[in-house]
């Protein structure tokens, strides 16, 4: 990694959102759990079924006591462990995040623009501060610093951006944007922390709201640099 892109996105970044100092609340349960989910939890890759298409029928989200029992959890079995232990510190939210992928075929034609697979994390905020913790089968997807100001800084933040990119050259398609949402883990999973099983609640559907960032549609010229560096980084 060249030491001049890194200053150069840091720098940028800077510029687009203004960083606030934080506090240390939580600080040491808040380590714990990013440990033990980095660390200990490997991703279940039997939580999500799919059908011949590569369409989602079927989740099994594990509860916090399978998690910790386990140490296997899909994004969601990290949220809710994360919720479980972080509560009394950060309450109960989470961020849940949809790429926007398109694909091209063999003639090098692209197919229309679609939702790719979701992704959960538990949403936590430190004077100000936003940050993120969850499981993924993608290392830069299982942990956002507090170091956002706002959703959508956390939500373009390199570590996303960046995880979101690889995840797509795996399946070889192209990574275009991102929709997110801000929800209360309770109000769709009312018993998260319990020993029921958390995929068989009713998820509500929730508003989307959409970062553009492709094809320089945002205006901010600093933002295209961004997240031209960002993503040259891989």
């Amino acid at each position: 990694m060249d030491t001049k892109d890194l200053s150069l996105i840091n720098e940028l970044f800077s510029r687009i959102f203004k960083l606030p100092q934080k506090n240390d609340k939580g600080t040491r349960e808040l380590e714990e759990v990013r440990r033990f989910l980095s660390e200990e939890v490997t991703y279940d890759y039997d939580a999500i079924t799919y059908d011949r298409n590569g369409k989602v029928v079927g989740v099994k989200d594990r509860t916090p006591d399978e998690v910790a029992k386990d140490r296997k959890a899909s994004c969601m079995g990290g949220v809710f462990y994360a919720a479980r232990k972080l509560r009394n510190y950060f309450g109960e939210e989470m961020i849940s995040m949809s790429p926007l992928v398109q694909r091209r075929d063999r003639k090098g034609r692209f197919s229309k623009i679609r939702r790719g697979l979701a992704h959960g994390m538990y949403l936590f905020n430190t004077n100000g501060l936003y940050g993120a913790i969850s499981v993924s089968r993608e290392p830069l997807l299982r942990y956002i610093p507090p170091v956002h100001p706002h959703l959508e800084s956390l939500v373009i933040s390199e570590e996303i951006l960046r995880g979101y990119n690889r995840l797509a050259k795996l399946r070889r398609e192209i990574f275009l944007g991102i929709l997110f949402s801000r929800e209360k883990i309770r109000d769709v999973f009312p018993y998260y922390d319990c020993n029921t099983k958390p995929n068989d609640e009713f998820r509500k559907k929730v508003k989307i709201k959409m970062i553009k960032f492709s094809n320089g549609k945002r205006k901010s010229p600093e933002f295209r640099k961004y997240l031209e560096k960002v993503l040259a980084l891989d």
